[in-house]
């Protein structure tokens, strides 16, 4: 977290996430850390389940398995 400080993961679960345009999105073993004060998504960890990221004018895509646009 660029502090050099670890956190402890309390929990794994599952959320479910609105999107911009107001559809629900869920993603699955997510980590509850009680110190975040913000939402993170890694990107590794969306490549290791298969997923791409494309960072682009300052938006992020996530593309799925299928060249799908799973989240904008």
């Amino acid at each position: 977290m660029g502090n050099d400080v670890p956190c402890k993961s309390i929990g794994i679960g599952s959320i479910q996430i609105r999107m911009y345009d107001g559809i629900f999105r869920t993603l699955t073993e997510v980590r509850q850390i009680l110190e975040l004060k913000k939402n993170l998504v890694f990107v590794d960890a969306m490549d290791s389940k298969g997923f791409s990221c494309l960072v682009e004018g300052g938006v992020t895509k996530i593309i799925g398995k299928k060249k799908v646009l799973v989240m904008h």
